[in-house]
Parts: structure tokens; sequence; C-alpha cells
């Protein structure tokens, strides 16, 4: 069993999501995330347990469009280089 941190957002209320389970594969740990949340649409699986501020950070605790984020200026500060 390996430790992965499954995430996603709840299709119902657009609430983002990083669950930390255990499971022999990632695939494996997408099944256990949806048995227990049906309504849990994935984005990806990760290696290991991260934790928000800590290894990965949500720009909030819902789904946030790229319009949102260049019309708040003020909240998503700074500058960055797409790699």
């Amino acid at each position: 069993m390996k430790d992965y941190s499954v995430l996603g957002f709840y299709d119902d209320s657009g609430q983002t999501f990083c669950h930390h389970v255990q499971a022999e594969t990632a695939q494996a740990a997408l099944k256990c995330v949806a048995v227990e949340y049906p309504d849990a649409c994935f984005v990806a699986v990760l290696d290991g347990h991260v934790s928000e501020g800590q290894g990965i950070t949500f720009p909030d605790y819902e789904l946030v469009t790229s319009y949102s984020i260049l019309e708040q200026a003020e909240t998503y500060k700074g500058n960055g280089v797409l790699l």
C-alpha cells in the first residue's frame, strides 16, 4: 500500500478537495474516493500525502476560471512563466 493524494472537485457544489488515501495503485486510490464520494470529479492523483499550504495550493475553495483570476489582480499578484 502507498500513500496518495487524490485531487478533484464535487460536481454539485464545485468545492475542491484533496483526499488522502492508501491504495495499491493510483487507479485504486481513485476508486477508493469514488466509493465514498460518488459526486466527485477527479483531476489528478499525486504520490504521497500533500496538504494545502504544504505541497499544494488551491486558488479558492471552489473551481476558479482564468477570467476570475485575471479580474482579481489584488488577490492573484505576481508574475510567472509557464514551463
